[in-house]
């Protein structure tokens, strides 16, 4: 009876390994890259990205320790995640400058 147990909690321990591993496999993949017009939102911390070319519209937050507020009116290239706790908003991991200024679409 014992060795059951211990078998048992042995597989789901070995299963929620694999479950985690999957989900940050998963969770690297969801990296998208956006290039457009990046100006501050309304809110406190958030900015929103107008795409070049089809003028799609992402909220967007700085990652940790990432200063997005110096792009204000300045045409960027950030490579963003979604936000797991505001699936409405995407996350900043990494941000490169393109041109001081841009048009929104």
């Amino acid at each position: 009876m014992k060795i059951q147990a211990v078998w048992a909690l042995a597989l789901a321990l070995a299963f929620g390994s694999v479950t985690f591993a999957n989900q940050a496999a998963e969770q690297k993949n969801s990296e998208n890259v956006v290039t457009g017009c990046l100006t501050m939102g309304s809110a406190s911390g958030e900015f929103v990205i107008t795409e070049e070319g089809t003028g799609k519209r992402w909220t967007v937050v700085a990652g940790t320790g990432m200063d997005l507020a110096k792009h204000d009116k300045h045409k960027v290239k950030l490579t963003v995640t979604p936000d797991p706790q505001k699936p409405d908003r995407m996350t900043v991991t990494k941000a490169e400058h393109v041109a001081n200024t841009c048009s929104a679409s």
